[in-house]
């Protein structure tokens, strides 16, 4: 795959950023096994670097950590003096579990060089979903207060933010009319516009891209609503191809904890 690499998450408004985190969360919410792409945790740290959600997302990730104790699913335990943790972050930790050796191994592609992505990558190894809950938590909840005891909801419903988001065809607005496109057209144009252009992006979906079966993959819901993808493909010559719309596959937002 051919691109011309032109921005940079740090570079780009917040509204741009949100909506990629949108693009990240229904990928997320939908496809299996994503956490085996390093491309993934740059592209998470980027987003909440640029939006400054540093402190909600070690707060989210530290409840998830404590619901996985709660759960029996991590269990702490004391090492002795010469025990070396298995991540790559440099110096001793505060807590330490028995599953930790499995964890590093389970998501080896994954980089621990901070007490945040070791709590992520556990997170993941408890249970895949989280990965896409936490996403959503971090970029589409209220705010987390410093004084809070955070609770994790019950339910996330981050539906309409993420319609409202994905929906947005400002990028393209000056071609709706010109080319004559259907809104969906637009959305599909918009998505492959930034999936090509975006640095941090591009690396991420050119590796589920490679690496997936028979390199299809097939996105759900809102994603990048494909229905007129053959359409796309003949007025802009884009590669869209490999996507797959499943039109009639049921799909929600409402995740349960």
């Amino acid at each position: 795959m051919q691109t011309d690499i032109i921005r940079f998450i740090d570079d780009e408004s917040k509204q741009e950023c949100m909506t990629v985190a949108g693009y990240l969360y229904n990928l997320c919410s939908n496809s299996k096994h994503l956490d085996k792409y390093k491309s993934l945790l740059i592209l998470l740290q980027a987003l909440i670097v640029r939006l400054k959600k540093e402190t909600q997302a070690e707060t989210i990730v530290q409840a998830f950590i404590q619901k996985g104790i709660k759960e029996k699913q991590l269990t702490v335990f004391t090492p002795g003096k010469n025990y070396n943790h298995p991540f790559e972050y440099g110096s001793k930790l505060d807590v330490n579990f028995k599953e930790d050796t499995k964890i590093a191994a389970a998501i080896d592609n994954f980089t621990t060089d901070s007490i945040f992505t070791i709590n992520l990558c556990r997170c993941v190894f408890m249970q895949r979903e989280n990965l896409a809950k936490i996403i959503a938590l971090i970029f589409f909840s209220a705010k987390i207060n410093n004084n809070d005891t955070y609770i994790i909801p019950q339910k996330i419903n981050v539906s309409a933010r993420i319609t409202k988001i994905l929906n947005d065809i400002t990028p393209v607005e000056f071609l709706f009319d010109t080319l004559h496109l259907s809104h969906q057209e637009a959305v599909l144009l918009t998505a492959a516009y930034r999936t090509q252009t975006i640095y941090e992006l591009y690396n991420f979906y050119d590796d589920v891209l490679l690496q997936a079966t028979e390199n299809q993959i097939t996105y759900h819901g809102n994603w990048f609503l494909i229905k007129h993808a053959k359409i796309i493909e003949k007025k802009f010559e884009l590669p869209v191809n490999h996507i797959v719309y499943e039109e009639d596959e049921h799909y929600s937002n409402n995740i349960s904890c």
